[in-house]
């Protein structure tokens, strides 16, 4: 597994194979000076997370991504405009069963005029 961090985010390559793109949600700061590699103890539902880190390589390298990056998940997902999703974010975290389907009903008086009113979640 490589990760190479260039100025649109986070290029994914497994076996010299480019899989993913994570674009960066905020722009890199011009003046960043240092570099830091943090893994989250949990994941998004607070379950205990486990690594294992056998090598890190920090430095300089040519980048790995090709010019034609039209066929790499994640490439542009931030900017371009899907004709058939929304995109909601800031929402604070759900945990139960009960937020769910409270969050759920609320989106759903929220965007009734504009699709279906039954839910397909």
């Amino acid at each position: 597994l490589i990760v190479q961090i260039n100025g649109d985010g986070f290029d994914i390559f497994l076996d010299k194979q480019h899989c993913a793109r994570l674009e960066h949600r905020v722009p890199l700061p011009d003046d960043a000076k240092s570099l830091m590699l943090q893994f989250p103890s949990t994941d998004d539902y607070g379950h205990t997370e486990n690594w294992s880190v056998y090598k890190v390589w920090w430095g300089y390298k040519p980048l790995m991504a090709k010019d034609d990056l039209s066929n790499i998940p994640g490439v542009k997902m931030h900017s371009k405009l899907h004709q058939t999703k929304l995109f909601i974010s800031k929402l604070p975290k759900i945990h139960t069963e009960t937020q769910i389907e409270l969050r759920r009903a609320e989106l759903e008086r929220a965007f009734q005029k504009y699709g279906e009113a039954v839910s397909k979640c």
